[in-house]
């Protein structure tokens, strides 16, 4: 993939960032101070597939596991507090678990530019846990900012 970048522990794919649409779209505004940056809304992901994402849930890089629009949040009110604490614990054991590959990948005086097929060898045989979410309560609302605990 042309658009990857391969560094001694780490494996970026980047996708595509429409920069004309982004252009356009900046170009009428009069108010730049965004809460978030708008470029995020004009990025591809390069696994984006007709029907989605096609990567495992388990292979996603946690921002793309995380993501929900502040609009979504605000609706979902009170009840959003116990996702809201999954999202962290989830970020958490995404961030632990990235050190301790790079750490053995350190210990073993190996990383991807210098060997890729022994790096990918020691980090398949690396016992990391599955992520185990809680069982939360789904939260039905309505954009009037209801909601309706299921």
């Amino acid at each position: 993939m042309s658009s990857t970048n391969v560094s001694q522990y780490f494996i970026e794919a980047k996708g595509l960032f429409k920069q004309e649409e982004y252009e356009i779209f900046m170009a009428d505004k009069e108010d730049t101070d965004f809460e978030i940056d708008p470029k995020l809304f004009f990025r591809i992901c390069p696994f984006c597939g007709f029907k989605g994402c096609t990567l495992d849930f388990s292979l996603r890089p946690h921002p793309c596991n995380l993501y929900l629009c502040r609009s979504v949040i605000d609706i979902c009110g009170k009840p959003y507090r116990a996702y809201s604490n999954e999202r962290k614990d989830y970020f958490s054991y995404c961030n632990f678990y990235n050190e301790y590959i790079k750490e053995e990948l350190m210990e073993n005086n190996v990383d991807f530019i210098k060997d890729i097929d022994k790096s990918l060898n020691i980090i398949e045989n690396l016992n990391v846990p599955t992520f185990e979410p809680r069982k939360l309560a789904p939260i039905i609302f309505f954009f009037k900012g209801n909601y309706i605990p299921a």
